[in-house]
């Protein structure tokens, strides 16, 4: 299988560089796979964990919110912070269990859409008077 460059990087520094064959991340669409030749993109990278995989050793970090960049050169991912992980269901950086986390982000997505609506028919209901 062929490699590609990966580079996660965090505010305070660069957490891993190097090649490897498969990438896979959280989104807020699910997870999401890459491999070398992956069409240039770039997307939102949801907490929870990033899994890599090279020569059939495969690693697993813990992650936060970032973005990620697929060009010729390779993919970056920058997020606030990433860790490794600890065995299933582990901690990250703030303390908060993985699952936890997924669940906050959950409710925080879900009152932004509210809140996104509310907006909508407010400003709606304030055309219709003009």
């Amino acid at each position: 299988m062929s490699k590609f460059y990966l580079r996660i990087a965090t505010p305070e520094s660069d957490f891993f560089c190097g090649e490897i064959e498969y990438l896979s991340v959280d989104t807020p669409d699910g997870r999401a796979g890459f491999m070398r030749g992956a069409l240039p993109r770039v997307a939102v990278v949801s907490a929870g964990y990033i899994e890599i995989s090279d020569d059939g050793d495969k690693k697993r970090f813990d992650c936060g919110d970032g973005v990620l960049c697929v060009d010729a050169e390779g993919v970056t991912v920058v997020a606030s912070y990433c860790a490794d992980s600890v065995k299933d269901g582990g901690v990250i950086a703030d303390g908060k269990n993985v699952e936890r986390a997924a669940s906050d982000r959950e409710h925080d997505y879900a009152k932004a859409r509210i809140m996104s609506a509310m907006y909508k028919l407010k400003n709606k209901d304030n055309a219709d008077d003009r």
